[in-house]
């Protein structure tokens, strides 16, 4: 290696410390964002896009889009168009952000593509769905 690549490499690693710490060939940590116990892997990462280990597992990573302390993707059923905030959610229900609001939510009961609840002035028991609805006027 010449003498300036030398250098370049030095002073590219200068801050950059790996520790081995489930680390392989292909999967650095690079300290950026990193503690002790929060470590980014490099997997689908980007400058701006990093995991950071809470609540992740090797299929599970989070991307930081849109996400706060309280709301995390974990990319079941996600897209880039499509995420899920955690709110009112468990594993067989989720949100997808399809004409939702912060308190509009939709469960999935019952629900198709074209057929969405509101939960407005609905129960578990009672549904709209919208067909022949208007604004003032749900049916059950």
């Amino acid at each position: 290696m010449a003498t300036n690549e030398v250098k370049a490499e030095a002073s590219r690693h200068q801050n950059v410390r790996h520790d081995g710490v489930n680390e392989t060939d292909n999967v650095r940590h690079e300290g950026v964002n990193a503690t002790d116990n929060i470590r980014q892997d490099g997997v689908n990462e980007t400058d701006y896009v990093r995991h950071d280990g809470v609540n992740e597992t090797d299929n599970v990573r989070y991307d930081g889009i849109n996400e706060t302390d309280n709301v995390r993707h974990d990319g079941v059923n996600e897209t880039d168009d499509v995420r899920y905030d955690g709110i009112n959610e468990t594993d067989n229900v989720r949100h997808d952000g399809v004409n939702e609001t912060d308190n509009i939510r939709h469960d999935g009961v019952n629900e198709t593509d074209n057929v969405r609840h509101d939960l407005i002035n609905e129960t578990e028991n009672v549904r709209h769905d919208g067909v022949n609805e208007t604004d003032n006027i749900k049916g059950n």
